[in-house]
């Protein structure tokens, strides 16, 4: 009989320890911070991330590397497993998914890709409940036929504060940075299956506090009557996070919540003072 491993990479915002609970095996993407390449969660963490954005670093984020994707198959091989379910952040953000498909070709390992559409809260939904599907004793095409069912029901609004920062990383010209600034527009941003697992301008809205109202509105609507579960997300921006939750609350009891961090690889990229609210049905929800 088969016996399935499943794995994630750090984009999914926790730790390796975390990811051993939880019963896990984990693969570290790459920060580089000027010179030096770091191995994230394990060289650098998400706040040691935060820290140098605020000193105005512009880091960049790569792939696991290749000894990492190598051991890390040969550890699940040694453990027993002869397959694998491995949950990356969107193939729209990174080619994880992909490398590591490849380096599984020289293992002897029936490795498959589910595609998450995302990353963050909703990569670790997804993993951990592939996870709860293998200790069901479910064989894993009916895993990933679930798996794939689950991830259709998740979309993320994100709403970066730090205008500057997109512009420095080239994410957004000098010129839309400077006339959003001084028109006070700040974008929401979509990352969801219907966006390929990439981010796109969703809508573009006057001051800050206009658009938290939009973004959950826009999560409450699609919520709908159907139970979801809700992470809000942010880089450094507690406050703002306990507004969101407040604003979801109020006058809905109809989904669970929680707060996270943005993962380090998805802050660099975001910028600190992002925040977001991510959405995906549990599996007691999934018909």
């Amino acid at each position: 009989m088969s016996k399935i491993a499943i794995m994630t990479d750090s984009g999914c915002g926790i730790s390796p320890q975390q990811a051993k609970a939880f019963g896990l095996y984990f693969l570290p993407l790459q920060i580089s911070c000027g010179p030096t390449t770091y191995r994230d969660c394990y060289e650098i963490s998400t706040l040691d991330i935060y820290h140098r954005l605020a000193k105005g670093e512009m880091p960049k984020t790569a792939c696991p590397n290749g000894a990492d994707i190598d051991d890390t198959l040969r550890e699940i091989i040694h453990d027993g497993y002869d397959q694998c379910i491995f949950v990356p952040l969107s193939s729209g953000l990174s080619s994880t998914g992909e490398n590591v498909l490849a380096f599984s070709k020289e293992h002897p390992l029936d490795l498959r890709v589910v595609e998450c559409g995302s990353t963050c809260q909703v990569e670790l939904h997804v993993a951990r409940y592939a996870k709860a599907l293998v200790d069901q004793g479910l064989d894993i095409d009916t895993i990933i036929e679930k798996c794939n069912a689950m991830v259709q029901t998740n979309q993320s609004l994100v709403v970066p504060f730090d205008l500057n920062h997109l512009k420095r990383g080239g994410r957004l010209t000098p010129m839309a940075a400077s006339l959003a600034n001084l028109l006070k527009i700040k974008p929401v941003l979509l990352l969801s299956m219907k966006t390929n697992g990439k981010l796109d301008v969703y809508a573009k809205i006057r001051t800050e506090r206009k658009a938290l109202s939009f973004i959950v509105d826009e999560i409450k609507k699609a919520c709908g009557q159907d139970h979801y579960h809700l992470y809000i997300l942010h880089s450094n921006a507690p406050a703002t996070a306990q507004q969101l939750e407040e604003m979801l609350q109020d006058g809905s009891t109809n989904f669970t919540i929680d707060t996270a961090l943005i993962s380090s690889v998805i802050a660099v990229h975001t910028g600190l003072n992002c925040v977001a609210i991510q959405m995906i049905k549990d599996a007691d929800d999934m018909h």
